[in-house]
């Protein structure tokens, strides 16, 4: 990972660079070792601590290598604030998962794999779907929303785009909490807000706490969503968030874009007029 020393268990879990960054962004108190065995550091420096540490700490293990693994043999970067959120969510599941053995998982039955096909709203509720781009060449991030009614036709939709290089899941977590700012502006109630991001849902719906940028936005979109009526966030697939990923797009040619059935572009109203009858 930093090309400055030989590989052991060790140095890639403890000693390195990039696993002292990921040790620092987490909530342990966790200090080096500087020689020695692997099980010697977790002997002394984690096992006296909690039940809740042991766990953490652990799977900051488990999501480093998981990071080392992926820059070995896919080439693949992972910052440190990506792998102590791997770590923390995927925690989180783990222990909603010994809770609920008799049960659902983390997420309720089949809401973890994503519907596949747009469908409408129950009647009297409003379906809003939002989305990210990442425009990195121009250094740029756009959102996309799109909001219809109980009969699949276009309420109003939305794009903005704002300058800045986030990584996709903050811009995904943005996207969320700008869907929820607009529906509290419109005052709408009985709203499926519909995202194809999975970690975002996980970790709303998730009580860990993330201290990172990231999490920062997570919280943001925990509040409003707290001051909102009957607003649920659900997990799609990216065939199903068709007409949101169009409005993210194309927001890298305009800063801000307001659209309503009447004044919507043609592309736009084709995706949705598909949406309504499948």
């Amino acid at each position: 990972m930093c090309n400055f020393e030989d590989e052991s268990i060790v140095h890639l879990l403890i000693q390195c660079s990039f696993a002292q960054s990921c040790w620092h962004r987490s909530s342990l108190n966790v200090a080096a070792l500087l020689d020695g065995k692997f099980s010697t550091w977790f002997e002394l420096f984690v096992m006296p601590s909690s039940p809740d540490v042991r766990e953490e700490a652990v799977m900051i293990c488990w999501a480093i290598w998981n990071a080392r693994n992926a820059f070995i043999w896919k080439g693949k970067s992972t910052s440190a604030s990506d792998v102590i959120l791997s770590a923390r969510v995927n925690l989180n599941q783990w222990k909603n998962a010994q809770l609920k053995k008799k049960g659902p998982l983390f997420l309720a039955s089949g809401e973890n794999e994503g519907s596949e096909h747009w469908s409408k709203p129950v009647t009297n509720t409003i379906k809003v779907n939002v989305d990210g781009a990442i425009f990195e060449a121009e250094g740029w991030y756009g959102t996309g929303l799109v909001a219809r009614n109980c009969h699949g036709q276009l309420l109003e939709a939305l794009s903005s785009s704002k300058p800045g290089h986030f990584e996709a899941a903050v811009v995904e977590a943005m996207g969320i909490k700008e869907a929820l700012s607009w529906i509290k502006d419109k005052q709408w109630h009985d709203v499926q807000l519909e995202t194809d991001c999975l970690v975002v849902v996980q970790a709303v719906h998730s009580s860990v706490l993330l201290r990172s940028p990231f999490g920062v936005v997570i919280q943001e979109c925990k509040e409003l969503l707290d001051s909102l009526k009957s607003v649920q966030i659900h997990f799609v697939k990216r065939s199903a968030n068709k007409a949101a990923h169009y409005m993210a797009r194309s927001s890298c040619f305009h800063s801000v874009r307001m659209f309503t059935e009447s004044t919507a572009p043609v592309d736009l109203l084709n995706i949705v007029m598909v949406d309504s009858i499948c």
